[in-house]
């Protein structure tokens, strides 16, 4: 079964990380949540989620096969302090491991120079902030970074995930199911 690391914190925006967890793992792809400093975090909307895990308890990320990185608020309240995501986004790219933001995530990305020269879509108005190529899409697939634009793609980017884990025909047979 392929495996994600999902990274969420205080204000993660609802949708993009709650609709995007039960996608996958209705598609058979597990998904691990990573907080920052505690296992209880409270969403953009006030709902309340329990953690699989702290940030600091990543030994190795052999065991995960990609990334995801949702968006809201909190992008902007720890984006110029947090080191600690901006070197696992690093490692991840390195071992050429799949790298999925949504919204406004994607400037984690630019800040760990992984978008230079790269096609990308984020939230509308953040793309003066990043380097790389915007397109005008709800979610894109550049080499091994998929970027997605909003709470209203979330479907178009988890349907990009599946089939990018999965295989086209996985995607195909996951939909004929609902």
């Amino acid at each position: 079964m392929k495996k994600a690391m999902m990274i969420l914190s205080d204000y993660v925006e609802d949708l993009e990380s709650l609709g995007t967890r039960d996608l996958l793992i209705r598609a058979n792809i597990s998904v691990d949540t990573y907080s920052y400093t505690n296992y209880n975090i409270v969403t953009s909307h006030n709902l309340e989620i329990k953690c699989d895990y702290l940030l600091s308890e990543i030994n190795d990320i052999k065991n995960y096969d990609l990334l995801i990185i949702p968006g809201g608020p909190w992008v902007e309240k720890t984006i110029n302090d947090d080191y600690q995501l901006i070197e696992l986004i690093k490692k991840f790219r390195k071992d050429s491991k799949l790298i999925c933001a949504i919204c406004a995530a994607p400037l984690f990305l630019n800040k760990a120079n992984i978008l230079k020269e790269k096609e990308y879509t984020c939230f509308k108005g953040l793309e003066q902030q990043i380097d790389g190529i915007k397109k005008d899409a709800d979610s894109v697939l550049d080499d091994n970074i998929l970027t997605s634009r909003n709470a209203f793609s979330v479907f178009s980017f988890s349907e990009l995930i599946i089939s990018t884990v999965l295989g086209q025909k996985a995607l195909i047979d996951f939909k004929k199911q609902y």
